[in-house]
């Protein structure tokens, strides 16, 4: 769901014609990711526990409206951003919506397959950190996980309101789900950042894959996907040039992450400066993300494609 708000807030017939790893577009994926981060913190949880009112943030009116509220060509959008009101949420301001979760994660792993028929799969797991929780299920040879730091930790924002992550105790029905398994019960589940992403075109009126894609890295994956997507998609690059292009990353904090070579790159660093998206401390943030995808060509060939610039051990493979 942030994906698809960053997505339509983003104005891609603008971007089309700028640089894709220029500060011009670089500067519209900063705000976009900000501002669709500030409506994720605040109404984003569990459905089965809370109201999340999904038609009014997954809609192409208010993202516009949002877009023409907050960003402008020359000037960042300032952060912490304030949430929004979508058709369906309560009208009560907190004082920001600034982004919880800045762990380093590495216990998430991602593929992506097609097969001859045309079928595709986009996969995300995780048992959050290295070892999970460090407990083996016995005679099953496996781990579970400590998903459970994925709740918000203070349950609270500053205004009192509360937060659709917090922790809560106690069961309730599983409204979310199909079929039977709507009639069972279960506890509440942590909001997660796992993207696993699918793409669709349309063809004679038909939908079918295009694309599979997504990828490891905690709160980071959400912005490491849109990048991917944004360069392939609206700037026309090719799956593996977008793959490779560096990332810059926000989640509606002070800090901004950038990969390099942009990040020793003097020009983009004063051209961000200026527009106020000078992040404090050292830019040169550490690869995000290991972007694993498929894209199926009108031709009927796969491309796979391993993100072999931030983990030399990924791979691709046909057989």
């Amino acid at each position: 769901l942030t994906m698809a708000i960053l997505m339509q807030v983003l104005d891609a017939s603008q971007m089309a014609s700028m640089d894709a790893n220029g500060p011009a577009a670089l500067h519209w994926l900063v705000d976009a990711q900000n501002i669709a981060f500030a409506d994720r913190n605040k109404y984003m949880g569990d459905p089965d526990f809370v109201d999340v009112p999904i038609a009014g943030l997954n809609n192409g009116t208010y993202a516009r409206l949002r877009r023409d509220e907050l960003m402008r060509p020359s000037q960042g959008v300032p952060v912490p951003v304030a949430y929004g009101y979508p058709e369906g949420a309560a009208r009560r301001r907190a004082e920001d919506s600034a982004a919880p979760d800045t762990s380093k994660k590495s216990g998430t792993t991602h593929f992506s397959i097609a097969d001859v028929h045309g079928n595709v799969v986009s996969w995300t797991t995780t048992i959050e950190e290295n070892l999970g929780a460090a407990v083996v299920v016995p005679g099953r040879g496996f781990l579970l996980n400590n998903e459970l730091t994925d709740f918000d930790a203070i349950p609270l924002f500053p205004d009192g309101s509360a937060s659709p992550n917090r922790v809560q105790g106690g069961k309730m029905a599983r409204r979310t789900a199909v079929g039977a398994d709507a009639a069972t019960e279960g506890g509440k589940r942590p909001r997660s950042s796992m993207s696993p992403t699918l793409v669709l075109r349309n063809v004679n009126g038909t939908k079918v894959p295009f694309m599979a894609l997504g990828s490891p890295g905690g709160s980071k994956i959400i912005g490491t996907v849109t990048n991917v997507l944004v360069k392939r998609i609206i700037h026309g690059l090719s799956l593996v040039d977008a793959t490779d292009a560096p990332r810059v990353i926000a989640r509606n904090l002070p800090e901004l992450l950038v990969e390099e070579p942009l990040a020793s790159d003097l020009r983009f660093r004063a051209a961000m400066s200026a527009m106020g998206m000078e992040p404090p401390g050292e830019w040169g943030e550490r690869p995000m993300g290991y972007v694993q995808s498929v894209e199926l060509t009108p031709d009927g060939d796969v491309i796979a494609v391993a993100d072999t610039v931030r983990l030399d051990s990924a791979g691709a493979m046909a057989y």
